[in-house]
């Protein structure tokens, strides 16, 4: 205990009655402090705890006797592909485009009825007939559907585009 009691009156002496208050003031500030946030954070945490108000919306639920969409039956059937694919061909002549190869995919997904018909293929020629024969495609097949489309040149000079399209022809499948 005396050595307790020599190290306190030595460290009063060292830091002084200034050193004393400001130690004295910061264990003040400190319990004030605890004593202040600890019922804001009981409050906060039952403020936490209710329930809160949920928003409830009224819906309608419609249940439709048929399941077949009426668009279903304004497509082309998939027994039409080859009219549809020489449609689309006669198009490409009538634009005089040169078209080298052409990609096929076809996508049916299990439980669907619609089938889609790819076409991939690269043209060269000159950008407003591109764009024209895109046009004149898509409006003579309402159900054909440009997916993609990239232009490549050599140089700005350069009349021709290199231009890769793709389309897809949407049919119902039987």
């Amino acid at each position: 205990m005396r050595r307790l009691s020599w190290l306190i009156t030595r460290t009063i002496e060292k830091i002084g009655i200034t050193g004393w208050l400001v130690i004295l003031m910061s264990i003040v500030v400190v319990s004030y402090a605890c004593l202040q946030l600890l019922p804001l954070q009981q409050q906060l945490a039952a403020i936490e705890a209710q329930p809160k108000p949920t928003r409830t919306v009224k819906t309608n639920v419609v249940i439709a006797e048929e399941h077949r969409l009426p668009v279903l039956d304004q497509m082309p059937s998939a027994l039409t592909l080859t009219e549809r694919l020489q449609t689309f061909f006669t198009i490409v002549e009538d634009f005089d485009l040169t078209i080298n190869e052409v990609s096929y995919s076809e996508q049916h997904k299990k439980g669907e009825e619609v089938m889609r018909y790819q076409l991939t293929f690269v043209v060269e020629e000159q950008y407003p007939t591109i764009k024209e024969f895109v046009l004149t495609a898509l409006a003579a097949m309402p159900y054909l559907a440009l997916d993609a489309i990239a232009f490549e040149r050599e140089s700005i000079k350069q009349s021709q585009v290199v231009t890769k399209l793709r389309f897809t022809l949407f049919m119902v499948q039987s």
